[in-house]
């Protein structure tokens, strides 16, 4: 039910949207619509629709007279030779786009109300000169067509010539061939006297039957070209007669936008809905806009599966193969970080001799009633914006040796904490978002530093280009929805990029190419899963980032591109 019900929603949107096209294209020919049914005056349609009539009624002989002159050129253009063809090629070429370029972009109905009549009569001889030039243009280029072939069959004028002398050249091998034969039939006391008559009329022969192969060879091949000049002339006379008809009906379809506006205009005096619905969807040449409106539609739903076809097998592999991004080097310092304890939802923080706890308002569900208690305004005064961005603001200071401390999530049912002991000299990557308290030195305060990678492809594919790298020696009670789960890197760990609390800063953290094809290319997954290899150290991931959270309430608009703005500087 969910998946029929997903299914009309989408072809709901589909449908809007090749709705809001097809608007789209109407509204652009409607503006000119609109403006001359402002400029129009009362009585000025049925006047408009005499003089645009008497305009169609010249028009009309004018087309008879122009499509008889063309028949007379066209008697021309058979006898023309090609260079001539061609002089009378690039003039009409020239004269058409001067024509065009010199069409008014008002419709008819603005231009009589803009020039009148004269105006409108100017514009619809432009148009007849311009569908003759292109029917000129197009019969000139089947004329040069049949020049040409002419040309090629002249060439072979002389072929009958040429078969007779093949022939001879025919005779005279099977003449030699009989000669060879008869001094062969001889007596072979004869033939062995006369060796050298043989060889004679060996060398003759082979010498008359070899230029009779070769004359016959070039003569068959000459009249195949023959034949195929004699095809093309033929197709080319075929296409160049076609353009010798119907040319009173390719002259009459210039006068269409003027045979429509007659009839629109009719229609508003006549007022029948139907004809002016009709009028209408002619006027806007509905139908083209309808399959415009399709084909733009088509392209808007098939664009984003192209892109990740593209993405999937030419950009993805290119990522992966680029070089990891690693803040550390391994082994240079730093101590081994201890792998913790599972996450629960609450642990208690017991504090040691010269130790305090900066934890979050939120996440304080109990402390003891000994001890020293205060409010810290930010987490770290060295990075302010962090530490207001990422809510770690107003903490509560706690300071007591052997005081317990509760930290859990107050107001989130789904959040569990876990305690992360960084020693002297170690440290770790992680997103100050995910923290919930700090257990540090109260005369050795906790140090963050800052790392940008602006030029590594792997931050631009992740959008994170800064990196905070926590150093010990510290405690950190990390947080996340449903649990934290901290593991070795080993070998290599992949993860969703949402997943991500934090790891080892000796790690190399790259992208990877998701693992199956299908669910990216449907919009399921991600197109790149985030990866840590190369090192002993620890990954650090929440177990479900959207957990106790409506789907439907995924962040969009302003707040979604804040949420990516904090990604990106590594909040």
């Amino acid at each position: 039910m969910q998946a029929l019900s997903g299914m009309f929603a989408w072809l709901a949107r589909k449908g809007l949207v090749y709705i809001l096209l097809v608007a789209a294209l109407i509204a652009a020919t409607l503006f000119t619509s609109l403006i001359e049914s402002q400029w129009i005056k009362p009585g000025q349609t049925r006047e408009r629709v005499q003089g645009l009539s008497d305009i169609r009624d010249r028009l009309a002989a004018e087309q008879i007279a122009a499509a008889a002159e063309f028949q007379n050129s066209i008697n021309d253009m058979r006898r023309a030779s090609v260079t001539m063809i061609d002089e009378r090629l690039l003039e009409a070429s020239k004269r058409v786009r001067a024509l065009e370029a010199n069409r008014p972009a008002a419709g008819i109905g603005m231009r009589y109300l803009t020039g009148g009549s004269e105006a409108v009569l100017q514009d619809q001889r432009r148009e007849l000169e311009i569908a003759l030039g292109k029917r000129e243009i197009a019969s000139l280029k089947a004329a040069r067509e049949v020049a040409t072939a002419n040309g090629d069959l002249v060439k072979y004028k002389d072929i009958n010539t040429r078969i007779r002398n093949v022939n001879a050249k025919a005779a005279l091998c099977r003449s030699a061939i009989a000669e060879v034969r008869e001094f062969d039939e001889q007596w072979l006391g004869k033939r062995l006297w006369d060796r050298t008559r043989r060889a004679s009329l060996v060398t003759t022969r082979d010498r008359h039957c070899g230029e009779s192969a070769t004359a016959k060879r070039m003569i068959e091949a000459e009249i195949d070209a023959r034949n195929n000049a004699g095809l093309a002339l033929r197709d080319a006379r075929a296409k160049f007669d076609a353009q010798a008809t119907n040319i009173e009906a390719s002259l009459a379809a210039t006068t269409d936008r003027l045979k429509t506006q007659v009839e629109a205009d009719e229609a508003v005096l006549d007022g029948s809905l139907r004809r002016k619905a009709e009028i209408f969807s002619e006027r806007i040449n509905l139908v083209r806009k309808l399959q415009a409106a399709a084909i733009l539609l088509v392209g808007i739903i098939a664009m984003p599966y192209l892109v990740r076809l593209f993405f999937y097998w030419v950009l993805a592999p290119v990522a992966a193969r680029r070089q990891s991004i690693r803040l550390q080097v391994p082994g240079r310092r730093g101590a081994a970080i201890t792998l913790p304890e599972r996450s629960t939802t609450s642990i208690g923080v017991r504090l040691g001799q010269d130790e305090e706890l900066l934890v979050r308002q939120d996440y304080l569900q109990s402390t003891a009633d000994a001890g020293e208690k205060a409010m810290r305004w930010l987490l770290d005064w060295r990075h302010p914006f962090s530490s207001i961005a990422t809510g770690l603001t107003f903490l509560t200071r706690i300071r007591g040796d052997g005081t317990v401390t509760t930290v859990s999530a107050v107001r989130d049912p789904f959040a569990e904490v876990a305690v992360l002991s960084l020693p002297d000299g170690a440290s770790c990557v992680l997103q100050p978002r995910s923290l919930a308290a700090v257990a540090q030195p109260i005369h050795r305060g906790l140090r963050i530093t800052s790392h940008w990678r602006l030029t590594s492809l792997s931050a631009w594919l992740t959008l994170q280009l800064r990196y905070l790298v926590f150093h010990g020696p510290v405690r950190l009670v990390v947080k996340g929805g449903r649990g934290v789960r901290v593991e070795r890197a080993e070998v290599g760990r992949l993860f969703g990029q949402d997943q991500l609390v934090g790891f080892s800063a000796d790690l190399a953290y790259s992208v990877a190419r998701t693992e199956t094809f299908w669910p990216y290319f449907l919009g399921r997954e991600q197109l790149f899963r985030d990866k840590v290899e190369a090192g002993d150290g620890l990954l650090i991931v929440e177990e479900a980032p959207m957990a106790g959270r409506d789907a439907a309430k995924v962040k969009r608009g302003l707040e979604g591109a804040m949420d990516a703005g904090l990604k990106v500087v590594g909040l």
